[in-house]
């Protein structure tokens, strides 16, 4: 594994950990076994580690939907199968998630199409 994936995973730990707001580049150095300003070499700052790290993740949610979808037919088929895999993966797999919407705040409805 290179360094900047290194620097994303222990990102993902801390803001996990701290939140967006608390967590700072010195928390992600010491995650890493780095020192601060060693992340500069890898990243401009804060924002940017954080900006890298969610594009890994859209970038991943959207490889998997895609290879759930692209083995359907038909369009209702696909459809649904876009919407189960992109909600299934944004809650099950991506704890950042957890940080934005609970479970509980999901409709009856949509807890029934995603049991189906």
């Amino acid at each position: 594994m290179d360094k900047k994936q290194e620097i994303l995973e222990a990102a993902e730990v801390v803001f996990l950990k701290y939140g967006i707001r608390k967590i700072t580049l010195d928390d992600i150095a010491q995650a890493c076994g780095m020192k601060k300003t060693a992340l500069y070499y890898y990243y401009k700052n804060k924002e940017a580690i954080i900006v890298a790290m969610l594009e890994k993740k859209f970038t991943e949610l959207f490889d998997k939907v895609k290879a759930e979808v692209d083995k359907e037919e038909g369009v209702q088929n696909r459809l649904k199968v876009f919407m189960k895999t992109r909600i299934n993966e944004m809650r099950s797999n991506h704890p950042l998630m957890n940080l934005f919407q609970s479970e509980d705040s999901l409709s009856i409805k949509a807890k029934n199409f995603l049991e189906e």
